[in-house]
């Protein structure tokens, strides 16, 4: 059950909706890219789960993005923590050797995985009798609210970084990142702390349906105050898997 927890984020779709913009990628090279809302999930021995379609969305562009709006939501109940996963897509239905059913892969999680599409929505069944699951999805822009807003794991172009720092002061990192159009603005910070290290993952957010098609750069603020002294790591992950990496001298 536990394993399948962590499958639900499979959706695809074979119909566009007319007011769906694709923030990261203009021209979707097959039927699963574009961004999905997690809508419900029935079955088993709970009450069935009714979620706002702002609080959970699946976002396949070059990779899956997952951002959970709702930290009352774990990945437990709904699926992938937020952050970014590799996924390959088979639009020959044929391969599940069931009409409206395609097969999906997600890095680390699970393969060959057969969903159902129908029409804007994509249903994920466990089909494991009392105990099992369904999932509903939504393509966002399908009646969903906010069809346009979407949150994305961005690449940072220059971090700020200093090299020394004094121990209980407030430290300023300036992050500089390019959006890919008008629409695009700083979303959050997403953080993680492991001994002496700090790794960070920078999120643009893209608001509005009718964006100008230009880059921009945007830059944003990171405040923290170390607590002791000695070696400060940084780490700026990069949507590719790669980092920016600093160290600043604790005094």
């Amino acid at each position: 059950m536990k394993t399948f927890l962590k499958i639900l984020f499979l959706f695809i779709l074979l119909v566009s909706c007319t007011n769906e913009t694709t923030k990261i990628n203009q021209n979707p090279i097959n039927a699963i890219e574009g961004s999905w809302s997690l809508v419900s999930v029935s079955g088993g021995f709970a009450p069935t789960i009714n979620l706002d379609p702002s609080w959970i969305t699946y976002h396949f562009g070059q990779n899956l993005t997952v951002i959970n709006n709702n930290p009352s939501m774990t990945a437990q109940s709904v699926g992938l923590e937020t952050g970014s996963y590799a996924y390959s897509f088979n639009e020959n239905s044929s391969t599940c050797g069931m009409a409206n059913f395609y097969k999906v892969s997600i890095s680390n999680f699970i393969s060959d995985l057969c969903v159902k599409i129908e029409g804007n929505e994509m249903i994920i069944d466990t089909g494991i009798a009392a105990d099992g699951l369904l999932y509903k999805f939504v393509r966002k822009g399908c009646g969903t609210p906010e069809p346009c807003n979407l949150l994305v794991h961005t690449a940072v172009d220059t971090a700020l970084v200093p090299e020394t720092a004094m121990v209980n002061q407030n430290i300023t990192i300036t992050v500089k990142f390019t959006v890919n159009d008008g629409c695009g603005r700083f979303g959050y910070i997403a953080e993680n702390n492991s001994g002496n290290t700090k790794t960070l993952k920078i999120f643009a957010r893209y608001v509005g349906c009718t964006c100008t098609l230009a880059l921009m750069e945007v830059q944003t603020i990171y405040n923290f105050t170390p607590t002791t002294t000695g070696e400060q790591i940084i780490k700026i992950e990069q949507p590719d898997g790669t980092f920016l990496t600093h160290s600043i001298n604790i005094l």
